[in-house]
């Protein structure tokens, strides 16, 4: 009886350590969701002429994709919960970042507007 108390009291101390760890790890990705922000940016009728004149087409590579990639070569890396959408019908750039990226998406469309390369970003 001794024994089984004994291995229910050191299960039950390994199941609320663990639990400590698993909200400790939900507390971090509930910190890193809420650092990110949301943006709409009006773009010019011009924008997607202006990213394939900057970026260069690939086959079989829509708009939202290159745009993405155009992102990562000015290095801005798009990784989730981080998103961005592209609605060229609307004239609309949704994207959800850190204020950090932001910043840097920013001045990427400024410069896809005015249809000049932008600078490296860092």
């Amino acid at each position: 009886m001794k024994t089984f108390l004994t291995l229910a009291l050191i299960a039950g101390l390994a199941f609320t350590g663990g639990c400590g760890k698993t909200n400790q790890a939900n507390s971090a990705v509930q910190n890193q969701q809420e650092s990110l922000s949301s943006r709409t940016y009006t773009i010019a009728a011009e924008f997607e002429g202006n990213l394939k004149h900057l970026a260069g087409t690939k086959e079989g590579e829509s708009n939202q994709e290159m745009l993405l990639r155009f992102f990562k070569e000015s290095h801005i890396e798009i990784k989730p919960p981080e998103a961005v959408f592209l609605k060229e019908e609307k004239n609309l750039l949704f994207v959800h970042a850190t204020s950090a990226d932001q910043d840097k998406i920013e001045r990427v469309v400024i410069a896809i507007q005015d249809n000049v390369q932008p600078s490296k970003i860092h």
